[in-house]
C-alpha cells in the first residue's frame, strides 16, 4: 500500500481534542467526587502520548517562523496543486497553529490526489474532529471506518475509533478496538503495555499484584496533609478567585493506569479564610474518596498526589488554574506536603 513519506508512522492521541466522557466510561457509574474530574482529559493516560508522533519531519518547529512557511507553501501550491506531500505538510503545518478548518481543507486537496489514502482519511478525521471540540460523530468516525474496512490494523484509526467508543460509553467495542490495536504492537512493548493498562481499566481489573501491600498499605488512617501558598502568588489570583473556584486533590497510581484512585473537591467557601489568613490548609483523604469500583486508596501501599486550583471551578484544566508538585506518600509516612507554584504560562 502506498505510504505518504515513504513509510508508516506513529501517531499521538494527544492530537486529539478534549475527550469529554473517558473517566465517566472507564468508571461506569460515578460518584459526585469522580463526576467532578470526569471530564478532565488532561488527567487521563487516553489523553497522554501513547505513540511518538512521526509523521512528518516537519520543515519548521519555530512557530515564529510558521506563517512564514505557510505561505510558501501555498505560493508554491498555486503553481503544483498536484503536490500531495505539500498539502500534507500544509494540512500539517494548519495543525500545529490550531487552524483546524485550514488543515482540514488541505487534507480534503490531497485526498483529492489520492481517493481512499488510509493515512489521509485518518488525518482529515482528525482535523475534522478538532473543530468539533474533539467530536468524532459523524464524518470523522465515517472516515475512520472506511479505513478500517480498507487497513484493518491502521494503528490510528483504530486508537480513534477505540476513543470515539469511550465517549459513546460503549465499552465493548472500545475494548475490541482497543484490543485489535494491541495486536498491533510489539509484544512487551512500551506502547503495548500502555494500551493494555486501557483495556484492563475499561475492564474493571485490578492492576498488577506487586501495586499492592496486604499488609502495609494506606488503611491504617486517612492520608493527611498541608497545602499551600505563597503569599506574593496568593496576592497575584486573589481577585480572580471567586465562589465557584475550587480546589482538586488528586490521588493516583506511582506505575499503574492514569484514571485517579480518589479524588477530593476543596470549595471556595472551605479553603478562602485559611488561604486569607495563613496561606495553608489542611486536609484529610480516604477511602470515601475513592473513584474506582475496583480498588481503594487503602489498597495502595504508595500513591502520587497533587493538587489543582482551579479559579473558574472547571474540571477540565484551565491555563490560568494553578497546581502543585506531585508528592511520592508511602505507607510509612501517610502526611503530604503540597504547595502551589506558579504557573509559568501567565
Amino acid at each position: 500500500m502506498y505510504r505518504l513519506w515513504g513509510s508508516s508512522y506513529t501517531f499521538s492521541l494527544f492530537s486529539v481534542a478534549t475527550i469529554s466522557a473517558i473517566m465517566y466510561s472507564v468508571v461506569g457509574t460515578l460518584s459526585e467526587n469522580a463526576m467532578d474530574v470526569s471530564f478532565s482529559a488532561q488527567e487521563s493516560l487516553l489523553t497522554e502520548s501513547i505513540f511518538g508522533n512521526t509523521l512528518v519531519a516537519d520543515q519548521t518547529t519555530d512557530t515564529s517562523g510558521l506563517s512564514e512557511y505557510i505561505q510558501s507553501l501555498e505560493k508554491d501550491l498555486i503553481d503544483d496543486s498536484d503536490d500531495v506531500n505539500k498539502w500534507v505538510l500544509l494540512a500539517r503545518s494548519y495543525m500545529k497553529k490550531q487552524n483546524f478548518k485550514q488543515a482540514s481543507d488541505a487534507y480534503e486537496e490531497a485526498l483529492k490526489i489520492l481517493p481512499e489514502q488510509t493515512d489521509l482519511m485518518t488525518e482529515l478525521a482528525d482535523s475534522l474532529a478538532m473543530i468539533d471540540d474533539g467530536n468524532l460523530n459523524g464524518r470523522p468516525m465515517n472516515l475512520i471506518k472506511r479505513v478500517l474496512e480498507v487497513e484493518p490494523t491502521h494503528q490510528k484509526a483504530l486508537a480513534l475509533a477505540a476513543t470515539n467508543a469511550m465517549n459513546n460509553t460503549e465499552i465493548g467495542n472500545a475494548i475490541s478496538y482497543w484490543t485489535r490495536l494491541k495486536d498491533t504492537l510489539p509484544e512487551n512493548s512500551d506502547d503495548a503495555e500502555k494500551v493494555l493498562k486501557i483495556i484492563r481499566a475499561l475492564k474493571g481489573e485490578n492492576p498488577p499484584r506487586s501495586d499492592f501491600s496486604s499488609t502495609n498499605n494506606l488503611a491504617k488512617k486517612v492520608l493527611e496533609g498541608k497545602l499551600s501558598i505563597d503569599k506574593d502568588l496568593f496576592s497575584l489570583i486573589q481577585k480572580s478567585l471567586t465562589a465557584s473556584s475550587a480546589i482538586f486533590l488528586i490521588v493516583k497510581e506511582r506505575n499503574g493506569v492514569a484514571m485517579p484512585i480518589a479524588v477530593k473537591k476543596i470549595l471556595y467557601d472551605e479553603f478562602k479564610e485559611p488561604f486569607i489568613n495563613s496561606k495553608v490548609i489542611n486536609f484529610k483523604i480516604s477511602d470515601v474518596h475513592s473513584m474506582r469500583t475496583e480498588v481503594k486508596l487503602s489498597d495502595f501501599g504508595e500513591v502520587m498526589v497533587s493538587a489543582r486550583l482551579s479559579l473558574s471551578g472547571e474540571v477540565k484544566p484551565q491555563a490560568e488554574d494553578l497546581t502543585t508538585n506531585v508528592s511520592l506518600v508511602k505507607s510509612d509516612n501517610k502526611f503530604v506536603k503540597l504547595q502551589f507554584l506558579q504557573n509559568t504560562d501567565n
